[in-house]
């Protein structure tokens, strides 16, 4: 049992958080096709491909961040690392993980800016349905 636990650990802590965009082609697929399906204005198509590359080079770099702080947590739980170095680890990738949700809060929240009301109304439903979620 002793043994057991540190596995289960380890699992649960490399395992990603069930985020709806948590896969890089999850999101990117469900957002496409919701934007597909509002019938934006070419002005919003616009604004909105010179918001995906502005935000293209931000979330690469944090998506490796997170994968390599992922990799640092895994080797040192099967190394002889102190739980203070281990906590350490564990805070930085949740932090990594933070700082991800937040960026892609505010892209959304960008995205919103761009569309109208009716849009809005749409592409809540949209990405909701989608997704596979009602609420």
């Amino acid at each position: 049992m002793r043994l057991q636990l540190p596995i289960l650990m380890v699992f649960f802590l490399m395992t990603p958080a069930p985020v709806a965009y948590a896969q890089p082609g999850g999101k990117k697929g469900v957002m496409r096709k919701v934007l597909k399906e509002l019938n934006l204005s070419d002005e919003q198509k616009s604004s909105l491909k010179e918001m995906r590359k502005a935000n293209k080079g931000q979330m690469k770099e944090l998506r490796q961040q997170k994968k390599a702080a992922r990799l640092e947590l895994k080797e040192a739980m099967g190394s002889d690392a102190s739980e203070s170095k281990l906590r350490a680890l564990h805070t930085k990738l949740q932090e990594l993980r933070k700082e991800t949700a937040t960026k892609r809060f505010e892209n959304l929240l960008k995205i919103r800016k761009v569309l109208t009301p009716k849009q809005r109304k749409k592409f809540v439903e949209l990405r909701a349905s989608k997704r596979g979620r009602n609420n």
